[in-house]
């Protein structure tokens, strides 16, 4: 039986942080002249204990301390619906990620918890913008924090390392196509995904191509990690432990690509000063 004393020193930090609190404040002024279902901070902890209830009533092994955040969280872009007319989700997706970086979630829990307010699953509409927000809170947040700052810093995308992203994926929400057009916006590229056994060289290549064009148009940090599982199609899993993970095999387009990658050749560099 899960222990209801998890420790949410975390979740405690997102009721205390600056943002968080003016945001509650700026929405509890705009909805003066509300009659009824204020989102307040009495009506988002509301939400959590009845979120946290289900969890327990339907045994979905959701930790305490992630349901609350997400709950805390959820309304917390309402301020922005009525002063910006943008969609309350995603300016709770907005606002959140910068809130979850500062109390010290992870990329792959904010990543949960961002989608339970904003994206309905991980790969459908949405989730690069939420994904961009999110590389662009971590890079931010670690530039205020340190006086010098190298390496890289930004979200990153392994498909095998993540449960949502795994789930998205089975379900077939997921795919090669929309993880590469997260890849435009996050700090590096195609991560930890498993493609059946029989792929052929050439469209490994061809997807190597397409990654190396975004990293060459886009000047940004890019790469391919493509595992071919022998013996394995569609809808099968690899396992490969420990901080690896696990994959599911997800489908590659059948077209070939053969002709194209035959013609050899590179990337070539875009003219930037076409730009001016």
């Amino acid at each position: 039986m899960e222990d209801n004393r998890q420790d949410m020193t975390r979740v405690n930090r997102i009721r205390n942080h600056p943002l968080y609190r003016e945001s509650l404040h700026n929405i509890e002024k705009l909805e003066q002249e509300r009659i009824f279902c204020g989102h307040n901070a009495q009506h988002l902890l509301d939400t959590a204990r009845l979120a946290y209830i289900e969890n327990l009533e339907r045994n979905l092994g959701i930790s305490k301390e992630m349901i609350y955040a997400a709950a805390l969280l959820h309304d917390i872009g309402r301020g922005l619906q009525y002063t910006e007319g943008i969609p309350h989700h995603e300016g709770g997706v907005k606002l959140a990620a910068p809130i979850l970086k500062d109390c010290g979630f992870t990329d792959a829990e904010s990543e949960e918890i961002l989608e339970a307010i904003g994206v309905g699953q991980c790969g459908g509409p949405g989730t690069t913008a939420a994904l961009a927000m999110l590389n662009d809170a971590v890079k931010k947040g670690g530039v205020m924090a340190s006086g010098h700052v190298g390496g890289l810093s930004g979200a990153f995308i392994p498909v095998s390392e993540d449960e949502g992203m795994i789930a998205a994926a089975l379900d077939g929400t997921l795919t090669i196509d929309k993880l590469e057009a997260m890849t435009c916006v996050c700090s590096v590229g195609l991560d930890m995904i498993a493609v059946p056994g029989d792929t052929p060289a050439e469209t490994i290549s061809a997807i190597i191509a397409d990654e190396a064009a975004i990293g060459m148009v886009n000047n940004k940090t890019t790469a391919v990690r493509l595992l071919p599982a022998p013996g394995k199609t569609v809808g099968d899993r690899i396992e490969m432990g420990g901080l690896l993970g696990s994959a599911p095999v997800m489908p590659v387009h059948p077209e070939s690509s053969a002709d194209f990658i035959a013609r050899g050749g590179r990337i070539p560099a875009p003219l930037h000063s076409l730009k001016n």
